[in-house]
């Protein structure tokens, strides 16, 4: 393996981690202390001011039409992928929504198969088979088996990786096309407009005074490492 895909290996690999954390650190402070809706609010709006900053230093034309392609890939990949994922999480334990998110390169085989007409090869099934075992006997062997989790929050966040799945195979043309801070500035951009009807409530009710620095921490890892940065290694 050359030095340049050993590098993206371990980038794709840290990220990986940063974004997992993420699942236990919202949690910790949903619904109790934070309503999942504005949190998803801050974490998309937070995301957008992120990355149109981060824009200056990548001055990239997008067109007029892939600008229009990137509204409807910001729903599949953001609107309805992040605001139902904190809503599901806030119903049911991290420990089965990280079982659930295994979910997700079996659904993007699946629909790259449908869709586009992507071959299922062996080597492509072995590894998918592999990777979601290994995931899913280590969440089990850790889990607790008094806690369930609610069947609800777990259907909603399995809704939420099939966005981003049907994101991952229907763009992945124009996800190929721009640098990820390009991609992910229009996409926040269009993101929190479209969830703004959902979320404007709990944003306008919000006391963000009674925030203690804990909280403001995990609302900062939520939005800074597991949003920005881990959308700019792993777009």
């Amino acid at each position: 393996m050359d030095k340049e895909k050993r590098n993206g290996h371990i980038a794709v690999f840290a990220a990986n981690i940063l974004f997992g954390l993420n699942t236990p650190v919202s949690r910790s402070i949903m619904p109790d202390i934070i309503d999942p809706y504005l949190l998803s609010f801050l974490r998309l709006s937070g995301g957008m001011v992120l990355f149109w900053l981060a824009s200056v230093f990548v001055r990239e034309k997008v067109s007029k039409k892939d600008v229009f392609l990137l509204f409807f890939a910001a729903i599949l990949a953001l609107t309805t992928n992040q605001l139902p994922f904190i809503i599901g999480l806030s119903m049911t334990s991290p420990i089965d929504a990280s079982i659930v998110v295994t979910m997700l390169p079996i659904l993007s085989m699946l629909f790259a198969a449908l869709f586009i007409k992507e071959p299922i090869t062996f080597k492509k099934t072995l590894g998918v088979l592999t990777g979601a075992s290994g995931a899913l006997l280590l969440v089990f062997s850790q889990a607790d088996k008094s806690s369930s989790g609610d069947m609800w929050g777990n259907l909603i966040i399995f809704g939420a990786v099939m966005s981003f799945a049907l994101y991952l195979t229907l763009f992945k043309k124009l996800i190929a096309r721009y640098k990820p801070v390009t991609i992910m500035k229009w996409m926040f951009l269009f993101a929190t407009i479209q969830s703004f009807p959902f979320c404007f409530k709990s944003f306008g009710t919000a006391n963000f005074a009674d925030y203690d620095i804990s909280i403001i921490l995990r609302i900062l890892y939520v939005v800074i490492v597991a949003t920005f940065i881990t959308y700019i290694v792993d777009p």
